[in-house]
């Protein structure tokens, strides 16, 4: 999947969290850890393992308050042993954001 980097790391074991204020000018290749956010998203379809095609209307409700049209969901690998299932693809967002709420 390429060099993907995630601004936070959550250790299972000891449940700690730990999460850099290094995000302005984060790459295209950056997850955010984002504890408001109900699902995974992405703007970027060249991350998706698999994709599909959105044909419902959906929408998500972005920081600014305005609609953003949901156009795909599916999986993407972040490492060989992560893989993120259900990921929306949301084109007019301008980061990738990994739902931890």
């Amino acid at each position: 999947m390429g060099d993907n980097s995630i601004v936070g790391a959550v250790d299972a074991a000891s449940a700690n969290l730990c999460v850099s204020d290094s995000i302005p000018g984060t790459s295209s290749n950056t997850w955010i850890i984002d504890i408001s956010a109900y699902d995974h998203m992405t703007y970027d379809a060249k991350f998706f393992d698999e994709l599909s095609s959105n044909t419902r209307d959906r929408y998500i409700t972005s920081a600014n308050g305005l609609p953003s049209p949901i156009t795909g969901e599916g999986t993407i690998s972040l490492t060989p042993t992560l893989s993120l299932s259900r990921v929306l693809l949301v084109p007019n967002i301008h980061c990738n954001l990994l739902s931890v709420g």
